[in-house]
This record gives structure tokens, C-alpha cells and sequence, in this order.
């Protein structure tokens, strides 16, 4: 729109009560009607937030090409703009894509701020809001939602749409504060069609680069990872909460490449080393993300450096031009400790196939420790071979050392940040789950198969790591634990031991791992590749009776594989549960494999209530919000050191997912 210079001076002047310095009424009239008109097409959005500061972002996309644009930013204390307590002019360029990110301080705290970008001919940017945190003497409770895994192709953003809904017909003291945005914001692979050779339910542009292969493109440039984060942010749903509220974002692998580590891509048979594009993953990843990355709150986490030189390899140089391990405070309840688990993690333990070369069905559990426990195995007593087969293969892991997920010095500062930590909750927001979820093939009569998993790219492909770091949570007497993960396409949540093959253990976390916004849910996945190539194991992903389907996955990790083949055979649930449970998978209390949604957070200073909300599959556009399919509740009470937290299988509302039953 167009306004006249005493109308936009009026605008930008009514009821200021701070102008921030530098930007007065003489620089404002100098420069309106200069420069380019400018659309903000990826909305707004606030990240985050501490007791007085905040990042905010746009995307100021000049009508016609300018290397260079100014805007003004403001910030209210209403939504009207009638209490203006800051201005400032921000620039931006082609070089960032014409992404803003500014750092606003010295605010109020424990406060609700409105904010928007101008340019100088008075188009602005849809009004976003936020909230700085409450002072640690503030004991009131925290409600948060959590989520993961929003894939564009694979499904519409109805979990977004829903979790607004309902949180604008909150009262105010019930509505959500921050996101957790646990990774997987993006997806770098685009598909040709869905698992199973179903139509992809939404087409993403085609990449300005990319490379293209049998079954998917992928994204290698900046301007590729750009395109993705412009496309997404296009969704109206997910801009929208954006701009409701402040979020807390770490990554997962495919803002860079699925199953990545440091700087390699996995997507053959052999790691390929993809620097180049790892540093363009990180760029489009700090420009399109809102976050506090300057070190001010005592960790490591640092801005994009796109010429590190600091570090010597080329691998480290990529890996660290962007570091993002930080942590944050919320009022005196909560603390937030934010990891990145692919930067610095090793290589997989196994190599791809091999199980198939030690005819084995899966990767046993008792192979993967093998091989990622290394030189350490047996307290540094490794075998000289392996024991599969005629038990002569040669034992490629004796000499290596134990792998990592978080990297030595990130394991140090998360171990020490979280048991210094004063607040009773110390929430580890984690891309990837901790929760076990071993396959109790060992249980089976008359084979000689052994407990085995799924995918190792986990926290239960780390066990070594994983012990060390429990083991020192319990030696400094850490309590009020909690991961919120995600990456896995599934609900799920458990009691985490200080040794999982230990019985009995003592509990010294928890993890609640949520389900994908939009992403394929893990039991399609499963059950597509069952089908394909492993038919013998149907029965433990799913059962076909009566010309119905029933899903028997969360069976078989809560229940255990007798369990799910008896009910294949019978079709009694009772007596299949009878079987269980899953004894390799102690402490698990909940799975819902076949979901989409989201989690919601409240913590009190004496208790934790857990919501996950799990929405009908997303296959279609809406124009009326979906409703819930159900929701599972957990309750738990703060725990003490001498105590194990008291983490019970769910109530519900809606119907519970099998084989769960309402209490």
C-alpha cells in the first residue's frame, strides 16, 4: 500500500515511548519513499526468547532486485500499536536471501510483545507476537508443545492448524509459551512418490540445483536448502505459529542429509563426504531460523561462520562453521539444554549389510555394542572375533574407540550444564529418542536369534556414550531429567536406567518422544518394507484377520514378538499380552507407531503432565480444522535423588491405539 510522508511519519511516530538509537524523525523522513518496495512472503517469526531479549526474523523480498534493503522493525506492548516501546532500522541483502534476523534487548520480563517490519513506503509484514521469559523467582507453570518431523510432500500442516485452534480458546494462563522445535524442519530428500507408490499428497517446486535420482532429488547447493525453507515457510499454518509463538529450534539430519554425520551423507552403501554442502545446510539453516547464538548464555553456540579457520579439516571446518548447542532458561522451573546430534557424532557403528553378511536377520543388540562399545567392550577385552556364523570373522572393532553421538567436548557440557543446574526440570531437548526399542527376538523358541534393533541411528546405536552419560547424571545426583525427542514418526515414551541390560537399574531420566507433524509414520514404513522383503516378520508389524488390518507394532515393542505372533495366530489380545512384556525393552511405557500430531508440556514445580495429541492422517487438504484422533495423558510426580520417577502407562481420550486399553 501506499502512504503519504506525513501519514507514514504519523505511523511510525503515535505513541512512542522509546526510539531506539539512531532512528529519529529527521532519519525517518530522509528516508521514506528510498529504496524498494518490499513483500514479506514467509511471514514473521520470534526465537529463543530469554527475561529480556529476543531474536526477530522476516523475509523482506524487494519487489525488484536490490542487493542491499533498510526496513524498520517495532515492537509493542499491544497488537495495535498504540504503545511503541522500540524501534530499529535493520538491513539485509541477496547475500542472506533477504532473511533478517535482529537481537532485540533490554526488555521487560515475563512479557507479551507485538512486533512487525516496515519498509519506507509503509508495506509491512503480518504482526507477530512473542514473549520474553519469566525471572527465575517466577515458580509458575510452563506449558510448552513440542514437535518434530514436519514433512511438506508427506502430509498438510493440520497438527499446526489444530494446536493453534485450541490454543486460541485457551485462557490465557493454559496457552502455550514456546515451541520446541526438535528438527527434521525440512526435508532435503523430495521424493518421487510415497513408500508403497502412492501420489505424493503435496508437490514441492522443483530445485533450483539439486540432484536427481531414481526414486528422489535432493537438495546440494544454498540455493536448494533456501528453496526448501521458502516453500515450507509458504504453508499458512506453519506461519502462522510462527508468528503466535517464540520457538526453541534445534536440527535434526535432514535440514542437512538423512542419517548424516558430521559432514558425511549416507545415502549409498558408503559414506560420501559432502562438506561443501554441509556448510550450504548450515547457512540456509541460521538464516531461516530464528536463535541466540552469540554465546551470551554460557555455551559454545556461536553465528555461521562460512570461513572457520579455526578448525584444521575440511570435515571440522564445515561441521563447525555453525555451532548450536545452547541452553535456556524458563522462570525457576525449567531449564532447557539443546543438542545437536549430528555434527560431531561418528561414524554408524555398523557398516550397511552387515548383518546380511553375518546371516543375520537384523543387527543384533549384541552386535551393535560389539561394535560401538570397540576397544572398551568387556572393560577393554574385546573378542577377537565375532560370534555369528562359524564365529571366525575377525573382529573389525577391537582397536577402534567407542563411537559418539554428541562429540567429547558437547558430552562435557551437556553432562556438567545439566548437573549444575538449579531447576527442578531439566528438559534435554533431543532430536533423537533415548527410549529402547529392541526387537526380543531371542524370545522366540527353537532359533538362535537374538535381540536385535530396527536402526541403530539413535541413541540405542550409542549405548557406550549413552551409559556414560547416565551413569554421571546418576553420580551427581541429577534429578527432574526429562528428553523430549523426536525424529522416529511415532509416539513414545519410557524410563531411561543408568545401564539398559541391567536388571534392575535405576531410572535416572525420562523420554517422551514425539510423533511427525506431517512425516510418513513409522509403522507405514515398516509395513511397507515387511511386506517387500521380510514377509516371515509380518506378524510382528501387523495382523490381517477378517479383511481388517491391525496394527500389532506397538505389541511387539511393549508386549514382545510372542506376544504379536500368538495374536496373529488366535486373535486374542488377552492372552497375547500374557506373553509380555518386552523384557529387552524395560522402563518403555508407551508407543503409537501409526500417528501424527504433536506433544504438549506442563511443568509445575512439583509435577510434569504430558500430552500427546495424535491427528487423523493428514492425506487431505481442510478447510475445517480436523478434530483429534486421541490423546494420551502422563502425569509424574518430581523425583529425588534416592527415588525412580513414577512414569505409568497413559489415560486417554478418544480411543487408545492397540493394544493399549483406557484406565
Amino acid at each position: 500500500m501506499d502512504i503519504k510522508r506525513r501519514e507514514l511519519l504519523e505511523l511510525l511516530s503515535a505513541s512512542t515511548f522509546t526510539i531506539t538509537a539512531g532512528l529519529n524523525l529527521q532519519t525517518l523522513e530522509a528516508a521514506i519513499g528510498t529504496g524498494p518496495k518490499i513483500s514479506f512472503p514467509q511471514g514473521v517469526a520470534s526465537g529463543d526468547p530469554t527475561t529480556n531479549s529476543i531474536v526477530l526474523w522476516t523475509r523482506a523480498m524487494p519487489i525488484n532486485y536490490f542487493e542491499e534493503i533498510s526496513l524498520i522493525v517495532e515492537v509493542s506492548s499491544d497488537e495495535n500499536f498504540l504503545k511503541l516501546i522500540a524501534r530499529k532500522i535493520v538491513h539485509t541483502g541477496s547475500d542472506s536471501d533477504y532473511t533478517v534476523r535482529t537481537i532485540l534487548r533490554d526488555l521487560e520480563t515475563n512479557t507479551t510483545y507485538y512486533y512487525r517490519f516496515v519498509d519506507f513506503y509503509g508495506n509491512m509484514s503480518r504482526i507477530g507476537r512473542t514473549r520474553t521469559a519469566p525471572p527465575l523467582s517466577d515458580f509458575k507453570s510452563v506449558k510448552l508443545g513440542f514437535v518434530s518431523c514436519q514433512n511438506y510432500q508427506q502430509g498438510f500442516f493440520s497438527s499446526w492448524a489444530r494446536m493453534i485452534e485450541d490454543d486460541k480458546n485457551d485462557e490465557e494462563r493454559e496457552q502455550i509459551q514456546f515451541i520446541l522445535h526438535l528438527g527434521d524442519f525440512i526435508y532435503e530428500r523430495v521424493w518421487h512418490e510415497l513408500e508403497g507408490g502412492e501420489p505424493l499428497i503435496r508437490k514441492l517446486p522443483a530445485f533450483p540445483e539439486g540432484i536427481s535420482e531414481s526414486r528422489y532429488d535432493y537438495a546440494i547447493s544454498l540455493g536448494d536448502y533456501r528453496h526448501l525453507y521458502k516453500t515450507y515457510l509458504n504453508d499458512p499454518w506453519l506461519q502462522t505459529a510462527r508468528a503466535r509463538w517464540p520457538f526453541i529450534c534445534v536440527w535434526d539430519d535432514h535440514e542437512f542429509s538423512n542419517d548424516c554425520f558430521q559432514g558425511f551423507s549416507t545415502y549409498g552403501n558408503q559414506p560420501k563426504f559432502e562438506p561443501y554442502r554441509k556448510r550450504c545446510a548450515n547457512q540456509a539453516w541460521f538464516e531461516f531460523i530464528p536463535a541466540l547464538l552469540d554465546g551470551s548464555l554460557g555455551s559454545p553456540a556461536h553465528e555461521y561462520l562460512p570461513k572457520n579457520k579455526s578448525s584444521g579439516a575440511e570435515n571440522h571446518t564445515a561441521s563447525d562453521s555453525l555451532c548450536i548447542y545452547r541452553k535456556l532458561r524458563w522462570g525457576g522451573n525449567v531449564e532447557i539444554f539443546l543438542t545437536d546430534n549430528r555434527s560431531y557424532r561418528s561414524a554408524p557403528s555398523l557398516p550397511k549389510n552387515i548383518a546380511e553378511q553375518l546371516d543375520l536377520p537384523l543387527n543384533t543388540a549384541n552386535l551393535v555394542e560389539i561394535a560401538d562399545y570397540g576397544r572398551e567392550y568387556s572393560n577393554g577385552n574385546p573378542p577377537a572375533t565375532l560370534p555369528y556364523g562359524n564365529k571366525e570373522t575377525p573382529n573389525p572393532f577391537a582397536k577402534r574407540e567407542p563411537r559418539t553421538c554428541l562429540g567429547k567436548a558437547q558430552r562435557e557440557w551437556l553432562i556438567s550444564s545439566i548437573s549444575s543446574s538449579n531447576a527442578p526440570w531439566k528438559i534435554w531437548a533431543n532430536s533423537i529418542p533415548i527410549i529402547p526399542l529392541q526387537i526380543d527376538m531371542g524370545n522366540l523358541p527353537m532359533t538362535d536369534y537374538e535381540n536385535s534393533l530396527f536402526t541403530i541411528d539413535p541413541w540405542s546405536g550409542f549405548p557406550y556414550e549413552l551409559n556414560q552419560i547416565t551413569s554421571a547424571f546418576n553420580t551427581n545426583k541429577a534429578t527432574g531429567i526429562v528428553s523430549l525427542s523426536g525424529d522416529h514418526h511415532m509416539h513414545g515414551a519410557g524410563k531411561i536406567s543408568i545401564n539398559q541390560k541391567d536388571e534392575p537399574s535405576k531410572t535416572v531420566c525420562l523420554d517422551f518422544s514425539v510423533a511427525g507433524i506431517s512425516s510418513t509414520p513409522l509403522f507405514k514404513t515398516l509395513a511397507s518394507r515387511v511386506n517387500d522383503s521380510h514377509s516371515t516378520f509380518k506378524p510382528l508389524v501387523f495382523s490381517e484377520k477378517s479383511g481388517s488390518e491391525q496394527i500389532t507394532w506397538n505389541m511387539t515393542m511393549s508386549e514382545g514378538v510372542l506376544a504379536s505372533f500368538f495374536y496373529d495366530l488366535t486373535g486374542l489380545e488377552m492372552l497375547s499380552r500374557w506373553l509380555g512384556p518386552n523384557k529387552a525393552n524395560k522402563g518403555l511405557k508407551y508407543v503409537d507407531s501409526d500417528s501424527n500430531g504433536y506433544g504438549l508440556a506442563t511443568f509445575s514445580s512439583q509435577k510434569i503432565d504430558i500430552a500427546f495429541i495424535t491427528m487423523p492422517p493428514p492425506s487431505t487438504s481442510f478447510n475445517q480444522i480436523p478434530d483429534k484422533k486421541h490423546v494420551a495423558h502422563f502425569s509424574v510426580p518430581l523425583w529425588k535423588n534416592n527415588e525412580n520417577p513414577e512414569l505409568r502407562e497413559p489415560t486417554f481420550d478418544g480411543e487408545p491405539p492397540f493394544p493399549f486399553k483406557k484406565n
